[in-house]
């Protein structure tokens, strides 16, 4: 069956793929894990399913009335974002990036993508975010 897909190249220098490599064996329907990854000469490839929109431009279209109206649970839609944080933390891995757009929606389900910031729990010293999103308290 066809269907959609993103690609993903990183350069092998990088170190982010490690987070998207590991959750390869480690499927959640809430987390954008790789279908699949291949290495190439100077970086890696790791195919994800294409998602519709994230949950920036759910809630941005929901302030406009022009837009299309989205009928979705927001109880039920966070409660699949907090299962995924929860299966990713399970596997001993930190987002350190959530935010709107690292939320993807597509037919009624939620998932989270770029795990790029992503570290071991054990490996994480302190406070990771990106910016714009940083809290005042930090």
């Amino acid at each position: 069956r066809e269907r959609p897909v993103v690609v993903k190249c990183i350069p092998r220098s990088n170190g982010t793929v490690n987070a998207e490599k590991a959750m390869l064996v480690h499927k959640h329907p809430h987390l954008c894990t790789p279908l699949f990854h291949k290495m190439a000469d100077s970086f890696d490839m790791l195919v994800f399913e294409r998602m519709e929109h994230s949950l920036k431009c759910l809630l941005h279209s929901r302030k406009s009335p022009k837009t299309h109206t989205w009928n979705f649970n927001t109880a039920a839609a966070f409660g699949q974002i907090l299962r995924g944080l929860h299966a990713l933390h399970a596997l001993g891995w930190m987002h350190c990036d959530i935010k709107p757009d690292n939320i993807m929606y597509r037919e009624g389900v939620f998932k989270i993508i770029d795990f790029g910031l992503s570290r071991p729990i054990e490996a994480t010293p302190g406070p990771a975010f990106s910016g714009g999103y940083r809290p005042p308290e930090v």
